[in-house]
């Protein structure tokens, strides 16, 4: 689907240097707003995230399709890590070399989006135990087309504030004198968990909710987060698989090792997994059905992890009589 701007009056390229720090949301491309297509129709190159759907570049350019539609579009598993940017910029450059070769308007009677070419990609993104652009790296990029005059956008999964290093990279602009703004974009951690009709508050119960992130854990920081549950918070962690025993040690040290907790895999996107279970068994029921990176885990007394919907978002219960060998052990 492809969502035209044009009767707002936006595409028009500027001129002037401008970073855009963009937020693409959780997964489901049809979640990211409005204002950040806009922004995407009209930069000159977007510096794009590992969580970023791909699908999002289909909605902001008419017949984008550098990898045949069946490929690019239908096949939601398709991993960033997967795809070869190479061929990204053959389609891009191609497409930019034919309307180069038009007169306005034939560009007109080509039906492009009323811009003079379309944007260079370039991925950024970073993936724990795979090879990584280094921030560094980023930052230099983005000053370097900032001084060439250019529109640059950088397109971050969820939202580009929250544990995303948006800030850094805004810094960038800020400091050397060039122009920024910001388009906010749904946090996985609040998107994620009210998609599935699963409520974060709680009126006369729980009412505030804490998003954390899972990196580099600490005695004090778990009981921190133990005092914040115990007070009928609910705890949003990002980025916590890695340290998911020691984060379940930690916290089954001062709570009820009943406490419902959930974790859920892709998020929004149609291959999302979703297992609830408790304190005590969630590390083996992430083994048993699969649960890998990107997830986030959702800890509260009031979450309701038994919540069925329909049955086209059901959440199961873990029955018993799924329990596989015990893979971790998270005492």
């Amino acid at each position: 689907m492809f969502i035209n701007t044009n009767n707002i009056d936006t595409m028009k390229r500027k001129t002037k240097a401008i970073l855009s720090l963009v937020g693409a949301g959780p997964g489901d491309p049809e979640l990211i707003s409005i204002k950040a297509i806009k922004a995407i129709q009209k930069a000159d190159v977007i510096l794009y995230d590992s969580l970023v759907n791909p699908q999002v570049f289909n909605l902001a350019f008419e017949d984008f399709d550098p990898y045949n539609k069946t490929k690019w579009i239908d096949n939601i598993d398709l991993a960033p890590d997967d795809f070869d940017s190479s061929v990204i910029y053959e389609w891009l450059n191609e497409k930019n070399q034919e309307l180069d070769l038009l007169s306005p308007s034939n560009r007109r009677e080509a039906k492009q989006p009323n811009k003079s070419r379309y944007p260079e990609l370039i991925f950024v993104g970073k993936r724990k135990g795979h090879k990584s652009v280094k921030q560094e790296d980023i930052n230099s990029l983005i000053l370097d087309r900032l001084k060439a005059g250019q529109h640059v956008l950088r397109l971050k999964g969820g939202d580009p504030f929250i544990f995303a290093r948006g800030v850094e990279e805004l810094e960038i602009a800020k400091d050397n004198g060039y122009d920024y703004q910001v388009i906010p974009g749904l946090t996985s951690g609040l998107a994620v968990p009210v998609s599935r009709a699963i409520s974060l508050t709680r009126r006369g119960q729980s009412d505030s909710v804490t998003l954390v992130t899972g990196h580099e854990i600490d005695d004090l920081k778990l009981e921190t987060w133990a005092r914040i549950l115990d007070s009928g918070s609910t705890l949003i962690v990002y980025m916590g698989l890695s340290n998911i025993v020691q984060i379940l040690r930690g916290l089954k040290k001062n709570l009820d090792t009943d406490m419902p907790a959930l974790a859920i895999h892709n998020g929004t996107l149609e291959n999302e997994k979703v297992v609830t279970s408790n304190l005590q068994s969630l590390a083996q029921d992430m083994i048993n059905h699969g649960i890998k990176s990107p997830a986030i885990l959702i800890f509260g007394k009031y979450i309701n992890p038994d919540l069925k919907i329909n049955k086209a978002n059901e959440i199961s219960k873990i029955k018993p009589e799924d329990k596989l060998e015990t893979v971790w052990t998270a005492h």
